[in-house]
């Protein structure tokens, strides 16, 4: 080897390749993993993939190509300059002192905009990593001298920001090395006995990093604001583009906590001390931010649960693509509120068969696979690793939605313990809540009951939760399946409410088309009605196999089983012969005034078409699971 391993800095998914954004870690099969290094004076990046190397000769005892990082490199790229290519600039660096000044760590920013972290390695060379030390506040001189002088300290989301603050403004500004939601213990303790102001981005990211920070200093300061700052962009804007319009020192000043009967903390009054809050002084809620309505939501965990063969992970999976892909406005007839990217984390699987279901999907679909649409596994991986993995990567892709497939193989804790689960939900999931991307859930259901499996933790720590069911039991029709989602937590949908989902597979891995069955909502008129009322309403609108009545009724197979017979044996039903081997029923022809009491209509309980096979219904005009 020309390299000593102690000379050189290998890529991590903290620290990756300068010349190709890769890493070892980076999935399998998409072309990205990098397995190369950084040399031990910074001057060369060796980067595994041939396709950037240009003329470069390939490194036989290490297998990278050597690329020059300032200057013209060999490989016809320029890489200390933009370019179309990815490649990164250098365009700032932030030290990170001590009290004295001296240097122990750095944020690095690139163009485009990027941002990675370094420390010295006491050779005149760098660590590309802080993750071994323990980082410190920004501007660490001026918070000290700040809290002996006794004057307000403001603590900014951006080096940026804190650097134009303090030199623009003349305030003493600090901030955290990574951004958002980095914050640690050891920041609050420096913070001890001081008159902190919190200043967010103006986007609800930067609102939650200061409220958990606010909450952290909470009773360690002295006094806690948090102020909005107003007229900036409401896409993320911040004290630069305050100071940019003309924001001064003196106006700085005399700006109220806009969020002061909110969410300001000064211990020692009478209310904000215990974090408390005057319903009648808050702000107006918030919309509830859909990302399927009634169905998911930006921060709360959804639950799908069912047997085995209900088609719930393909469920999971079509919930990714609808709110990855922009071209789906639908999913289960519910109107998609939002797009995003979305993760599908697989703990039974592989990736080769989630990208063959993807692909398949999507073909019945008619649509391109999402570019926002990620997988990764977690099979074989204790969820100590891999849960704070999948927050990292849902945070650096920006993910919306998550779906974890499925609970019990991901965190590997006992179901039915309420302690273990309860713990699991928190460590595992909440952080994923936390950071604004929904949990998309798939877990089992017990053999006995139609409850989630296991510990009742889980139901009361989903917001939505779903069941779904066979339909059609062992009498399935090849390629076709029948199954209901039924909605079982009556958060803010109505509960009880059940989507018909009819599945059409193609051979050889062809398209999934779905289609869904009559209405999504069942009126609840028609819900209290008994189950041989369901029957006969529902063979008013046309006669029917026992298939068809289950599937047009929401009544199992088993127990139409036992209930078409003692209704024929009553004169309610009769036959109206047979279409193959199974019986087709009507409802009975001699006088019976109790068909009065029933109106005739078929709108919103999901009949099939009258003289229609069930494989024959939505043939000419079918309702698309997606629009």
């Amino acid at each position: 080897m020309i390299h000593n391993e102690p000379d050189i800095t290998r890529f991590s998914s903290e620290f990756t390749c300068p010349v190709c954004k890769g890493h070892p870690d980076d999935p399998r099969r998409n072309g990205s993993r990098c397995f190369g290094f950084l040399s031990g004076d910074g001057v060369f990046a060796h980067c595994t993939r041939e396709e950037l190397a240009g003329a470069l000769e390939e490194n036989e005892n290490s297998s990278t190509y050597p690329h020059l990082l300032v200057g013209t490199c060999r490989c016809g790229t320029r890489h200390g300059e933009p370019s179309t290519n990815g490649h990164k600039k250098i365009v700032a660096t932030y030290d990170y002192t001590d009290p004295r000044g001296n240097l122990l760590h750095q944020t690095v920013r690139y163009e485009p905009k990027e941002f990675s972290q370094r420390r010295p390695d006491g050779n005149g060379g760098w660590i590309w990593s802080i993750k071994d030390i323990d980082p410190v506040l920004y501007r660490l001189q001026d918070v000290y001298r700040a809290i002996l002088a006794g004057e307000k300290i403001r603590i900014c989301e951006g080096e940026k920001d804190a650097d134009r603050g303090a030199l623009e403004l003349g305030i003493t500004t600090t901030t955290c090395a990574m951004g958002a939601k980095k914050w640690r213990d050891s920041y609050t303790q420096v913070l001890r006995g001081a008159d902190v102001e919190l200043l967010p981005h103006n986007d609800k990211a930067g609102r939650e990093h200061v409220l958990s920070v606010a909450k952290q200093l909470r009773g360690v300061a002295n006094t806690v604001k948090v102020v909005e700052l107003p007229g900036v962009p409401p896409d993320g804007g911040d004290l630069s583009d305050w100071i940019e319009a003309g924001g001064s020192r003196e106006a700085l000043d005399e700006l109220p906590g806009t969020t002061d009967s909110v969410h300001t903390v000064v211990p020692g009054s009478s209310l904000e001390s215990f974090g408390a809050y005057r319903i009648a002084d808050c702000e107006d809620p918030r919309p509830r931010e859909y990302l399927i309505e009634n169905f998911a939501e930006t921060g709360h965990a959804t639950y799908l649960y069912g047997g085995a063969g209900t088609m719930k992970s393909l469920i999971g999976t079509l919930a990714c693509i609808s709110v990855a892909s922009p071209e789906v406005t639908s999913f289960c007839g519910l109107p998609v509120k939002k797009h995003g990217p979305a993760v599908i984390f697989d703990s039974e699987l592989n990736l080769d068969e989630l990208v063959r279901r993807t692909r398949q999907l999507c073909a019945g679909l008619d649509i391109v696979v999402p570019r926002g649409l990620y997988y990764k596994s977690a099979v074989g991986q204790p969820a100590d690793e891999t849960f704070p993995s999948l927050l990292g990567l849902c945070q650096y892709v920006e993910a919306v939605m998550t779906s974890i497939d499925s609970l019990g193989f991901a965190v590997r804790g006992s179901a039915e313990d309420y302690d273990d689960m309860k713990h699991a939900l928190h460590d595992h999931i909440d952080p994923l809540r936390n950071a604004g991307t929904a949990p998309f859930i798939i877990d089992h259901k017990p053999h006995q009951g139609d409850n989630l499996f296991g510990s009742v933790a889980k139901t009361f720590h989903g917001r939505y939760i779903f069941l779904t069911e066979d339909l059609d039991s062992e009498l399935h029709t090849p390629g076709k399946r029948n199954v209901r989602v039924t909605n079982k937590k009556e958060s803010f949908g109505p509960k009880g409410r059940k989507i018909h989902l009819r599945f059409s597979f193609t051979p050889k891995d062809g398209p999934i088309s779905i289609n869904v069955v009559g209405s999504p909502d069942i009126p609840d008129s028609y819900e209290d009605l008994s189950p041989e009322a369901r029957v006969q309403r529902t063979l008013i609108a046309g006669d029917k196999t026992k298939k068809e009545l289950a599937v047009a009724t929401s009544i199992h197979l088993n127990t139409l089983g036992s209930l078409l017979p003692a209704m024929r044996e009553k004169g309610m039903i009769g036959h109206a012969g047979k279409s193959g081997r199974e019986i087709v029923y009507t409802v009975s022809v001699k006088e019976d005034n109790s068909h009065d009491e029933l109106p005739r209509t078929t709108e919103g309980i999901g009949a099939v078409v009258p003289g229609s096979s069930l494989e024959e219904e939505n043939s000419i005009h079918p309702r698309p699971l997606f629009l």
